[in-house]
């Protein structure tokens, strides 16, 4: 593994691992976290329906058709389903924000990104270069969106839910592609870091199948005739992918041994 960019990276890099067996529970608890997930998702959607009388236009008229349901049925207790909804969104911000710093950090300690972002406090031991980036990132996403529709004279949807929906549509064809690129690197990585743990099914055929999965959201997110500005993300995607693929070459070039610690410890 390279050297740490500091000694209080290097500090970090020792607490890392989070877990006494981490090769044994983060798998668990990964496959624990997404079949609580889908159970989850089951039950609330069957209950959303059924609440709606199997009505399939009164769902898509309603914003948030769940918090509907529970208006109509639990009245003045409805205000917990709100309570929950807040907190859950509030949970994934922060999870998000969280991975997110993570990676960047990453980055940095490796050699992939600017060494500064892989610094951390010297007190606290967070990556708050890291967790800072984000912030102005996300802020400079808001700005950009904010004057991309003053330029263009569509001031229909600058509120929060239209920020919502177009950000959300953008970054889901961008991580369809990290999706994709990751499930081609995952066989090939565990064959030539780890073989004596690669497994045929485990790193070759799930990934496929996950991957067979996002065939049709892909396809109806890049699909022509769109209306503004959705026509244009699949362009844009495509242009932030080529650019960061040129990016990654200059890096790689100018640094033969960037990254060459990813995986170090898998």
């Amino acid at each position: 593994m390279p050297p740490c960019p500091g000694r209080s990276a290097c500090r970090a890099v020792g607490r890392t691992e989070e877990s006494r067996d981490p090769r044994r529970t983060i798998p668990r608890a990964l496959y624990l976290s997404v079949a609580i997930a889908a159970v989850l998702l089951v039950f609330f959607a069957y209950a959303t329906i059924t609440g709606f009388r199997y009505n399939v236009s009164s769902i898509g008229r309603s914003s948030v058709p769940f918090l509907t349901m529970a208006d109509h049925y639990l009245g003045g207790a409805a205000v917990l389903a709100w309570i929950a909804g807040i907190l859950s969104v509030l949970a994934t911000l922060i999870a998000g924000a969280d991975s997110q710093s993570r990676l960047l950090f990453d980055g940095g300690r490796t050699g992939l990104l600017p060494a500064k972002l892989g610094h951390v406090h010297s007190r606290s031991g967070t990556p708050v270069n890291a967790l800072l980036f984000m912030t102005a990132a996300g802020l400079g996403i808001i700005g950009i969106w904010w004057v991309s529709h003053l330029v263009t004279g569509d001031t229909g949807s600058m509120d929060p839910v239209g920020l919502y929906a177009e950000c959300s549509t953008m970054a889901t064809i961008v991580i369809l592609f990290v999706y994709f690129l990751t499930m081609l690197s995952l066989p090939v990585f565990m064959w030539r870091r780890h073989r004596a743990s690669f497994s045929l099914l485990r790193h070759v055929v799930i990934p496929v199948l996950g991957s067979a999965t996002l065939i049709v959201p892909f396809v109806e997110l890049c699909q022509p005739g769109q209306p503004a500005p959705y026509n244009a993300f699949p362009f844009i995607a495509l242009a932030l992918v080529a650019a960061i693929a040129v990016i990654a070459w200059l890096v790689v070039r100018r640094h033969p041994h960037a990254g060459a610690g990813e995986g170090a410890e898998a």
